[in-house]
């Protein structure tokens, strides 16, 4: 299966349980995509646009999303240890329930994301903003937080 990292358009299409890992979807137009259970460990989105996708179960540890832009998604029960976020735009996005030890939202943009029951430890927010935020603050446990990060 090739990599779908030239400007690749893919709208309403089910990957449910796929393995995608290491795939590369850089600068790629995502929409209403099925990521549900899929394997994406390690996939690249470096700068895509996704919007209105399901990762919900996804294993999306390591995969790099800096610089993406992030609307109206789910990432629920899922597991993104390690993952890139820096730069990224995350709006109207669920972060519920799912492990983000040790990922990166250096200077990463959150508005309107519900993150309840996530797991931030070792994560690392440099610089990010947020805007209504809402998360457990028992699992920012040992998350870099510095100053310039507006909360």
């Amino acid at each position: 299966m090739s990599n779908y990292n030239e400007k690749s358009v893919l709208k309403t299409v089910s990957f449910a349980g796929m393995d995608f890992s290491g795939r590369d979807f850089s600068d790629s137009e995502l929409q209403n995509i099925d990521f549900t259970g899929a394997n994406l460990t390690g996939a690249n989105f470096k700068n895509a646009n996704i919007a209105n996708c399901d990762f919900e179960k996804a294993d999306i540890s390591s995969a790099d999303f800096s610089g993406a832009i992030i609307k109206n998604c789910g990432i629920c029960n899922a597991v993104a240890i390690e993952a890139n976020f820096t730069s990224a735009n995350l709006n109207n996005t669920a972060l519920v329930s799912t492990n983000c030890r040790a990922a990166k939202f250096v200077t990463a943009i959150m508005i309107n994301c519900p993150a309840y029951a996530t797991n931030f430890s070792n994560a690392n927010f440099e610089r990010a903003e947020y805007d209504h935020l809402s998360m457990t603050a028992k699992l920012l446990s040992d998350a870099k937080r510095v100053p310039g990060t507006r909360y």
